[in-house]
């Protein structure tokens, strides 16, 4: 359930970000790598499931205050 929770993560930050090569560029990792973890072949470190959670929630603040507004 873990490496699912961090497959759906990753894939919605690269949507958040404009696609893999750019989530890949913010990650400061290569596409190969990106890739590995997205497939489930090798669990993200915990620097880059820090730096996912922060795409995430900005994502969800800037939602919710443009719903306000």
């Amino acid at each position: 359930m873990a490496a699912d929770l961090g497959k759906r993560a990753l894939a919605r930050a690269a949507e958040i970000l404009g696609g893999s090569d750019r989530l890949a560029a913010y990650l400061q990792t290569d596409l190969e790598q990106l890739q590995r973890w997205s497939r489930g072949a090798k669990p993200p470190p915990v620097r880059v499931l820090h730096s996912l959670a922060k795409v995430l929630t900005y994502r969800i603040v800037a939602s919710a205050r443009k719903r306000r507004n």
